[in-house]
């Protein structure tokens, strides 16, 4: 297989304005803040937040995900039957946003400190809040 050919199926980023980055057969490398996107499904998201600990989320629960225009945040929402938002900050999010909507991530993690290069996925602030639904 020649990977120096152009298939837009291998790369993140088509679209953006920016140089695309290459998906390799183990997937996308998106650094220290998540995994590398797994070729099947995951049964769950893990979300590690430093000192706060880990959170895992069922992909069976994910509900709407919504991605912020400027490109620094997302949310996802998780009816476990309680109604969770998960809030996710930082730059270069939508490698992230898009393999969790297909279920492709196994782990995000909170980085320790923001050093990454314009460009690089780094995830500065995770919110995981309980959502108390409004009766009519």
């Amino acid at each position: 297989m020649n990977d120096s050919v152009y298939d837009p199926s291998k790369y993140a980023g088509v679209g953006s304005g920016k140089t695309p980055q290459m998906i390799t057969p183990d997937g996308e490398d998106l650094g220290p803040c998540a995994s590398r996107p797994g070729t099947k499904w995951w049964a769950a998201l893990h979300v590690h937040r430093g000192k706060r600990g880990t959170r895992a989320f069922q992909y069976a629960n994910l509900g709407d995900g919504e991605f912020d225009p400027a490109g620094t945040s997302f949310i996802f929402d998780f009816h476990t039957p309680d109604h969770w938002r998960l809030t996710v900050t930082g730059r270069g999010l939508w490698p992230v946003f898009n393999y969790i909507a297909h279920h492709r991530l196994e782990w995000i993690r909170l980085a320790d400190r923001d050093l990454a290069p314009d460009g690089q996925v780094i995830i500065t602030g995770i919110v995981i809040e309980k959502i108390e639904s409004e009766e009519s």
